[in-house]
């Protein structure tokens, strides 16, 4: 089976990221993450591009940055603050403001752990 193409799949168009689905999650999450980033007592940053998806509609994604709060895991005040859901959503949890905390990027790290095929976590 020969894998090398002549021609591209798309004419040099770029590969998209989100679905029509994950772009309307998003924008549903946008009132619940300022309200966790001010819970936070950090300032809610609103970042808004437009999404061309491969049928050629457009659509606009707003999200939400969390600048200049406290974490909530360790009080410590942080530049950038991540949102981090305590029941994950591949699992069925949904960002909401029982279900979610606001976390510097070293606490989310450790939130999060290694994935398992990582090397870090085959050596420990």
């Amino acid at each position: 089976m020969n894998l090398n193409r002549n021609t591209p799949l798309k004419a040099h168009k770029p590969l998209n990221f989100y679905s029509l689905r994950r772009v309307i999650q998003l924008n549903n999450e946008v009132d619940t993450r300022i309200a966790l980033c001010k819970r936070a007592g950090g300032k809610p940053c609103l970042y808004t591009r437009v999404i061309k998806f491969n049928n050629g509609t457009e659509m606009e994604l707003t999200t939400i940055q969390c600048q200049n709060g406290y974490c909530e895991e360790c009080g410590r005040f942080a530049r950038a603050l991540e949102c981090h859901e305590k029941f994950e959503r591949s699992k069925g949890g949904k960002v909401s403001l029982e279900n979610s905390v606001i976390l510097c990027h070293d606490c989310h790290r450790n939130k999060k752990g290694r994935p398992m095929w990582s090397k870090e976590a085959k050596n420990v």
